[in-house]
């Protein structure tokens, strides 16, 4: 029975539990050798872990180790080392207790309870989502999107990236939601542009629609798939939603493509050319920044300043300590 959750760690202390594993990277540390850096998982929340291994097992150990979180990555594994703060931020450290990671724990034994974590209640995604969608007034746009969610499979459950923003279950429907409403605002507010809110509201809603297929159930948690890397998510949105091509104007299917195809802005392939596409590239901007340093300020006290490791530069967290209503 799990006893020990990662809002129960405090800095010093021994850390004996088990956890699910994510997002591991094998790092060169230079003069101090190889080591591993990965996510770990409950209920509770998530925390940063660093394995460095025992001296006498060197790099051959800490290699041998990183394949087998690597092909386990989403299952539980018993975590025994020491929690520290480096730069202000709260981690484990586990060097002894590496010999605890050769094989995974088997979860017929666990509660799934203990270790599924989402900081947000899926069914609001879901209601958000199915009123975003009624708000489109053209009848056969509002059933192409709906058809396409429909038979979008995990949707609701899966995560909207492996690291960084909306890493969690239900973040793809979250992270969906966040970009359709502030899309949906930002044409509200901007009386003196004239938008296609239909096209922008089916745009927004399927932009990322195929990370759908980059994602599969492993254990209690989800583990990145070969497809994530390999084909990224906009291939597989375009079979997605060629399949209901039909139930649309073919001018309308290419509008609402471009808004996917291009939803990376200048940074993507294909640029944004209509208004539409270019509110749902800066929603989808907007969406994922400010998770990301939210995640990042998370990590630290308040009053102190820290290494951003998603954003990639410093954050600061004001003294004063309030939590957005989801978590």
């Amino acid at each position: 029975m799990k006893d020990l959750f990662i809002s129960d760690i405090e800095t010093n202390t021994p850390v004996d539990s088990i956890f699910i594993i994510e997002s591991p990277v094998l790092k060169n540390g230079g003069r101090i050798g190889k080591y591993i850096i990965c996510t770990l998982s409950d209920r509770t929340g998530k925390i940063s872990c660093r394995i460095w291994g025992r001296s006498q097992g060197g790099a051959e150990e800490v290699e041998r180790v990183y394949n087998i979180l690597n092909s386990n990555e989403g299952l539980p594994f018993r975590i025994e080392g020491e929690s520290e703060t480096y730069n202000n931020e709260l981690l484990v450290k586990v060097t002894d207790g590496v010999g605890n990671l050769n094989l995974p724990e088997d979860t017929g034994s666990l509660s799934p309870g203990d270790f599924e974590y989402t900081p947000y209640d899926t069914k609001r995604s879901r209601a958000g989502i199915t009123s975003c969608i009624l708000k489109i007034e053209d009848p056969s746009i509002r059933g192409f999107v709906g058809s396409v969610i429909g038979d979008a499979d995990g949707f609701f459950d899966k995560p909207a990236a492996r690291k960084k923003h909306h890493a969690f279950r239900g973040g793809l429907a979250l992270h969906t939601l966040e970009v359709t409403e502030i899309a949906i605002t930002a044409s509200g507010q901007m009386g003196s542009v004239k938008f296609d809110t239909d096209i922008l509201i089916a745009g927004a809603i399927l932009h990322d629609i195929g990370k759908c297929k980059s994602f599969d159930q492993k254990g209690f948690g989800f583990s990145a798939n070969a497809s994530y890397s390999l084909l990224g998510h906009i291939t597989p949105a375009i079979g997605m939603t060629e399949r209901y091509r039909d139930l649309i104007d073919e001018s309308v299917y290419e509008q609402i493509l471009h808004i996917i195809q291009s939803h990376h802005g200048p940074y993507g392939e294909i640029k944004p050319q209509t208004i539409e596409a270019w509110t749902v590239h800066f929603a989808d901007n907007m969406s994922a920044t400010i998770h990301e340093v939210s995640d990042d300020i998370s990590k630290i006290g308040p009053g102190d300043t820290g290494w951003g490791e998603n954003v990639g530069g410093p954050v600061f967290r004001p003294g004063i300590n309030k939590k957005p209503e989801y978590l």
